[in-house]
């Protein structure tokens, strides 16, 4: 949720039920204080659940961890749109937090985060890209989204190829060959030239 200074994060519970360990267990152990054998069991299990509930909190604070940052990374993404979308890979996120990158890749699997500007998997704010000619990292989809701008505003009647595309985007600095340009389009379901063109 925006809140004036930027983006609170907050996980979800769900259904997610609050863990605890139940005094009835930690009482049995008083009670079978002259049975070693019965209190060690207790004991083991015990330990065992206490080991798994600080296992799932612990998860819990990584991936509000990882949240936080992607919200931090991405702000210009929620507050643009897909333009916005920055250079932001798993193995750079994973330095940052002392972790390995399948630590990262693990932790947002199958998760989703809900944006003002929709709901998107947690994955889908990793991305690679190109450097531009004045050294500025550009994100894959933010090149995406700026091929869709140059379509939206072309002449139909003579509308660019994927060559002329990828000129105008050498001449704003950023250097995509003609085949990125195509599969690109292909990805937004946009028709070639030749089939765009109005008379």
């Amino acid at each position: 949720a925006e809140d004036g200074e930027g983006y609170t994060v907050r996980l979800a519970r769900g259904n997610s039920p609050r863990l605890r360990i139940s005094e009835v267990y930690r009482n049995m152990l008083s009670e079978h204080k002259n049975d070693k054998d019965a209190r060690d069991f207790i004991r083991k299990n015990l330990e065992s659940a206490g080991a798994l509930i600080d296992a799932i909190h612990y998860r819990r604070n990584r991936l509000l961890e990882v949240a936080r940052e992607v919200i931090q990374r991405q702000r210009d993404f929620l507050d643009t749109g897909p333009a916005g979308m920055k250079v932001l890979r798993m193995s750079d996120l994973a330095d940052k937090l002392n972790c390995d990158p399948s630590t990262i890749s693990r932790t947002v699997a199958d998760k989703y985060m809900q944006t003002p500007r929709g709901i998107y998997p947690l994955r889908y704010f990793f991305t690679g890209g190109t450097e531009s000619s004045n050294g500025e990292e550009t994100s894959w989809d933010s090149v995406k989204a700026r091929v869709q701008e140059i379509i939206d505003s072309e002449d139909r009647k003579c509308p660019l190829n994927d060559d002329e595309i990828a000129a105008r985007l050498k001449a704003e600095g950023l250097t995509v060959s003609r085949r990125t340009i195509a599969k690109y389009r292909q990805q937004l379901h946009i028709p070639t030239a030749r089939q765009r063109r109005e008379f």
